[in-house]
């Protein structure tokens, strides 16, 4: 079985695919492999190497000039490979060379760990994903979604989980990123996003009929939780996933947790990976863009591998069946194909007939 993450832009998956087809080509007998990789996109720039696996990060940076670079994390035990490697930059301005260990935003990866947080309260008997929405949410909230139009009654926390909600995703109207770059510094809140998408859009489809990605149907999750654990969100999902115990050293919610509680002195001289979006700099923008469930957290390379191998081992959940479920794909109604299969936080592919379980960032 082969379990990976990565972070990569919209249409640059390519890239980053090829990579695994040819770390498949080396280890497709192993058990168990995690890749995990945060991949820059901004201008052209290389760092050579001789190390296993560094030529191919070096040739997809240096072979797409919208790529600044790459940090990648392979585990295969059963090979004995632990390896990480970097190409590229992390600050195209100041032409900063990427470290091993630097932490960056993983964006929409947060929803596996929202996720996961969630099957937890679960397994407690906290949330049950059948519930319908309102259940947890705020009155306000609820309203909000209702004098849209949406059929809250018929909307449940499974259906925001995969994707199925039919809940219009506020991050890709034009208008939210219209007033990103007329005022970068906004701080947003979780109210008004979902206001917005109620303003931008209409819902798609009834519930449980087809997939639409929805960072909307995320930043509610994330309220969810705060509103079931009496926490913040921060402190639900270091609580109920067990960073302590996993030893996530280097993962924290942006704002809401200190990077010098988890780095010490790491914090200071790396810094995080600048995010890049069509040419622009995204790291002096205010982070409650993307913050509050469907984003927000930082990590590393190697603290993603603790985890994502945490995760399908079996030492995040309580129960062994908990992990099966958020690998399930829903069914969809009159011979409907999704445009991607998605289980609960969960992107789900095949390579070269291997199962693939990840998810990209922005």
């Amino acid at each position: 079985m082969f379990k990976s993450l990565l972070s990569t832009k919209p249409g640059l998956a390519s890239p980053i695919f090829c990579i695994f087809r040819n770390i498949l080509k080396t280890i497709r007998y192993t058990f168990i492999c995690l890749i995990s990789a945060c991949l820059c996109t901004a201008g052209l720039c290389g760092c050579a190497g001789n190390e296993p696996f560094q030529d191919l990060i070096d040739r997809v940076v240096m072979q797409n000039d919208s790529v600044a670079g790459i940090i990648m994390h392979v585990d295969c035990p059963r090979l004995g490979i632990s390896w990480t490697g970097v190409s590229g930059v992390a600050d195209v301005r100041k032409n900063t060379l990427l470290g091993k260990e630097q932490p960056f935003r993983i964006a929409s990866i947060t929803k596996t760990f929202v996720s996961a947080a969630l099957l937890r309260l679960n397994e407690e008997g906290r949330i049950s994903l059948d519930d319908t929405i309102g259940t947890y949410l705020s009155s306000g909230n609820l309203n909000r979604l209702m004098a849209d139009g949406y059929a809250t009654d018929g909307i449940t926390v499974r259906h925001l989980m995969n994707h199925t909600g039919g809940i219009f995703d506020y991050a890709t109207s034009g208008l939210f990123f219209a007033k990103i770059y007329e005022d970068p510094e906004h701080w947003w809140t979780r109210e008004e996003q979902l206001e917005l998408a109620m303003q931008e859009g209409e819902p798609v489809g009834t519930p449980g009929a087809v997939f639409s990605y929805s960072d909307t149907g995320y930043i509610l999750l994330g309220e969810m939780i705060e509103n079931v654990t009496g926490k913040s969100l921060a402190a639900s999902l270091r609580e109920l996933i067990g960073y302590e115990s996993l030893e996530l050293c280097f993962t924290w919610m942006e704002t809401q947790e200190e990077p010098a509680q988890r780095m010490g002195e790491q914090a200071e001289t790396a810094g995080l990976v600048h995010p890049y979006h069509n040419g622009t700099d995204f790291f002096a923008y205010s982070p409650s863009i993307d913050l509050y469930g469907g984003g927000g957290l930082v990590s590393t390379v190697s603290d993603l591998a603790v985890f994502f191998r945490a995760l399908f081992e079996n030492r995040v959940f309580r129960n062994e069946e908990t992990l099966s479920l958020m690998q399930t794909t829903p069914s969809f109604p009159g011979g409907y194909k999704p445009a991607q299969n998605y289980g609960l936080g969960l992107q789900i592919a095949e390579i070269d007939g291997i199962t693939f379980y990840y998810h990209t960032g922005f």
